[in-house]
Protein backbone atom coordinates (compact mmCIF):
# COMPACT_ATOMS: atom_id res chain seq x y z
CA UNK A 1 0.00 0.00 0.00
CA UNK A 2 1.49 3.49 -0.91
CA UNK A 3 1.41 5.72 2.14
CA UNK A 4 2.54 8.93 0.35
CA UNK A 5 -0.30 11.03 1.24
CA UNK A 6 -1.94 13.86 -1.32
CA UNK A 7 -2.42 17.31 0.39
CA UNK A 8 -4.64 20.14 -1.13
CA UNK A 9 -7.11 18.56 -3.37
CA UNK A 10 -6.51 17.22 -6.61
CA UNK A 11 -3.97 19.77 -7.83
CA UNK A 12 -2.18 19.38 -4.14
CA UNK A 13 1.30 18.06 -3.44
CA UNK A 14 2.86 14.56 -2.22
CA UNK A 15 4.23 14.49 1.21
CA UNK A 16 6.82 11.63 1.39
CA UNK A 17 6.86 10.28 4.86
CA UNK A 18 10.06 11.23 6.79
CA UNK A 19 12.17 8.86 9.47
CA UNK A 20 14.06 10.74 11.75
CA UNK A 21 16.26 9.11 14.51
CA UNK A 22 17.92 10.77 17.64
CA UNK A 23 21.47 11.32 18.05
CA UNK A 24 23.57 8.66 20.13
CA UNK A 25 25.60 9.29 22.64
CA UNK A 26 29.19 8.39 21.56
CA UNK A 27 28.32 10.68 18.67
CA UNK A 28 27.33 13.17 20.77
CA UNK A 29 30.77 13.03 22.38
CA UNK A 30 32.85 12.80 19.46
CA UNK A 31 31.30 16.30 18.40
CA UNK A 32 31.84 17.83 22.03
CA UNK A 33 35.36 16.38 22.09
CA UNK A 34 36.26 17.95 18.28
CA UNK A 35 34.70 21.61 19.04
CA UNK A 36 36.67 21.06 22.72
CA UNK A 37 39.99 20.09 20.66
CA UNK A 38 39.28 22.54 18.23
CA UNK A 39 38.54 25.35 20.60
CA UNK A 40 42.03 24.33 22.68
CA UNK A 41 43.65 24.71 19.29
CA UNK A 42 42.11 28.31 18.40
CA UNK A 43 42.61 30.32 21.89
CA UNK A 44 46.33 30.72 21.68
CA UNK A 45 46.66 31.48 18.13
CA UNK A 46 43.54 34.57 19.06
CA UNK A 47 45.52 35.60 21.80
CA UNK A 48 48.77 36.26 20.47
CA UNK A 49 46.98 37.87 17.77
CA UNK A 50 45.26 40.16 20.32
CA UNK A 51 48.69 41.00 22.39
CA UNK A 52 50.63 41.40 19.24
CA UNK A 53 47.66 43.89 18.05
CA UNK A 54 47.67 46.04 21.22
CA UNK A 55 51.46 46.44 21.43
CA UNK A 56 51.56 47.12 17.96
CA UNK A 57 48.73 50.33 18.42
CA UNK A 58 50.28 51.36 21.64
CA UNK A 59 53.67 51.89 19.31
CA UNK A 60 52.25 53.54 16.50
CA UNK A 61 50.19 55.85 18.80
CA UNK A 62 53.88 57.20 20.27
CA UNK A 63 55.51 57.11 17.21
CA UNK A 64 52.72 59.47 15.49
CA UNK A 65 52.52 61.84 18.41
CA UNK A 66 56.34 62.18 18.93
CA UNK A 67 56.11 62.92 15.04
CA UNK A 68 53.63 65.34 15.67
CA UNK A 69 54.88 66.93 18.57
CA UNK A 70 58.28 67.78 16.29
CA UNK A 71 56.12 68.93 13.59
CA UNK A 72 54.38 71.42 15.92
CA UNK A 73 57.54 72.52 17.50
CA UNK A 74 58.88 73.61 13.87
CA UNK A 75 55.74 74.84 12.54
CA UNK A 76 55.02 77.29 15.82
CA UNK A 77 59.13 78.28 16.35
CA UNK A 78 58.06 77.10 20.01
CA UNK A 79 59.44 74.42 22.44
CA UNK A 80 56.78 71.20 22.63
CA UNK A 81 56.99 68.84 25.11
CA UNK A 82 55.52 65.04 25.43
CA UNK A 83 55.12 64.03 29.21
CA UNK A 84 53.21 61.21 30.63
CA UNK A 85 50.28 62.08 31.97
CA UNK A 86 47.43 60.55 34.23
CA UNK A 87 44.17 62.45 33.54
CA UNK A 88 45.22 64.54 30.28
CA UNK A 89 45.64 67.83 31.39
CA UNK A 90 49.05 67.65 33.61
CA UNK A 91 52.58 66.02 33.65
CA UNK A 92 50.97 63.46 36.49
CA UNK A 93 51.64 60.51 35.06
CA UNK A 94 53.53 57.47 37.17
CA UNK A 95 53.86 55.13 34.20
CA UNK A 96 53.89 56.12 30.27
CA UNK A 97 51.26 53.29 29.91
CA UNK A 98 48.43 55.31 31.54
CA UNK A 99 49.05 57.89 28.55
CA UNK A 100 50.50 61.10 27.86
CA UNK A 101 49.89 64.65 26.75
CA UNK A 102 51.91 66.98 23.84
CA UNK A 103 51.87 70.26 24.71
CA UNK A 104 53.54 73.92 24.19
CA UNK A 105 55.69 74.46 26.73
CA UNK A 106 55.85 78.26 26.42
CA UNK A 107 58.29 79.04 29.46
CA UNK A 108 60.25 76.46 28.80
CA UNK A 109 59.81 74.31 32.40
CA UNK A 110 59.23 71.27 31.19
CA UNK A 111 55.78 71.08 33.21
CA UNK A 112 52.50 71.80 31.69
CA UNK A 113 51.12 74.77 33.18
CA UNK A 114 47.23 76.33 33.10
CA UNK A 115 47.79 78.94 29.86
CA UNK A 116 49.55 76.66 27.94
CA UNK A 117 47.97 74.89 25.13
CA UNK A 118 47.52 70.68 25.14
CA UNK A 119 47.88 69.90 21.56
CA UNK A 120 47.47 66.05 22.06
CA UNK A 121 46.54 63.58 24.74
CA UNK A 122 46.95 59.75 24.33
CA UNK A 123 44.46 58.09 26.80
CA UNK A 124 45.31 55.07 28.87
CA UNK A 125 46.46 51.91 27.09
CA UNK A 126 45.66 48.04 27.26
CA UNK A 127 46.40 46.57 30.79
CA UNK A 128 48.50 43.89 28.42
CA UNK A 129 50.62 46.34 27.27
CA UNK A 130 53.61 48.84 29.29
CA UNK A 131 55.72 51.06 28.44
CA UNK A 132 58.88 52.32 29.92
CA UNK A 133 61.32 55.61 29.00
CA UNK A 134 64.85 55.04 29.37
CA UNK A 135 66.39 57.74 29.70
CA UNK A 136 68.03 60.69 31.59
CA UNK A 137 64.28 62.19 32.24
CA UNK A 138 62.07 59.37 32.07
CA UNK A 139 58.73 61.04 32.37
CA UNK A 140 59.03 63.58 29.75
CA UNK A 141 60.73 64.38 26.78
CA UNK A 142 61.11 67.78 24.68
CA UNK A 143 61.38 69.22 21.04
CA UNK A 144 63.29 72.51 20.07
CA UNK A 145 61.90 75.12 18.05
CA UNK A 146 64.57 73.71 14.79
CA UNK A 147 62.89 70.41 15.52
CA UNK A 148 66.20 68.77 17.60
CA UNK A 149 64.87 66.86 20.96
CA UNK A 150 66.10 65.90 24.32
CA UNK A 151 67.51 63.39 25.50
CA UNK A 152 67.94 60.15 23.53
CA UNK A 153 66.39 57.54 24.97
CA UNK A 154 64.34 54.58 24.21
CA UNK A 155 60.58 53.89 24.91
CA UNK A 156 60.59 49.94 25.55
CA UNK A 157 57.09 48.40 24.84
CA UNK A 158 56.46 44.95 26.71
CA UNK A 159 53.72 42.77 27.43
CA UNK A 160 53.11 39.17 29.00
CA UNK A 161 55.28 37.21 26.31
CA UNK A 162 58.68 39.22 27.66
CA UNK A 163 61.48 40.53 24.98
CA UNK A 164 61.01 38.25 22.07
CA UNK A 165 57.68 40.17 21.37
CA UNK A 166 59.18 43.50 22.63
CA UNK A 167 58.89 46.69 20.67
CA UNK A 168 61.06 50.14 20.94
CA UNK A 169 60.74 53.32 20.00
CA UNK A 170 64.44 54.83 19.65
CA UNK A 171 64.48 58.38 20.35
CA UNK A 172 67.38 60.80 19.03
CA UNK A 173 68.78 64.25 19.29
CA UNK A 174 68.00 65.20 15.36
CA UNK A 175 64.11 64.54 16.59
CA UNK A 176 63.36 61.73 14.29
CA UNK A 177 61.79 58.40 16.21
CA UNK A 178 62.14 55.04 14.86
CA UNK A 179 60.34 51.78 15.51
CA UNK A 180 62.41 49.01 16.48
CA UNK A 181 62.60 45.57 18.00
CA UNK A 182 66.23 46.30 19.41
CA UNK A 183 68.07 48.81 21.59
CA UNK A 184 69.99 51.25 19.62
CA UNK A 185 72.93 49.32 19.98
CA UNK A 186 71.41 46.04 18.21
CA UNK A 187 71.11 44.79 21.89
CA UNK A 188 68.15 42.79 22.74
CA UNK A 189 65.24 44.97 24.76
CA UNK A 190 64.50 43.92 28.32
CA UNK A 191 61.34 42.94 30.01
CA UNK A 192 61.89 42.47 33.41
CA UNK A 193 60.22 45.34 34.27
CA UNK A 194 57.38 44.16 33.41
CA UNK A 195 54.81 42.33 35.43
CA UNK A 196 54.41 39.25 34.27
CA UNK A 197 57.01 39.14 31.46
CA UNK A 198 58.24 35.30 30.55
Amino acid sequence: MDKTTQIGGRHGRFLHPFHYRGVTVPELIVVISLTGLLSVATIPSFTKFTLERRINSAVNALYTDLFFARTEALKRWQFVVVCRSLGGENCDGEAWSYGWIVFVDENRNNQRDETEFVLKTQQRLANSTGVEFGAATPDYLRYRPDGTGWPNGTFTFCDRRGPDAARAVIFFQNGRPRISRTRSDGTPLDCSWFPNAL
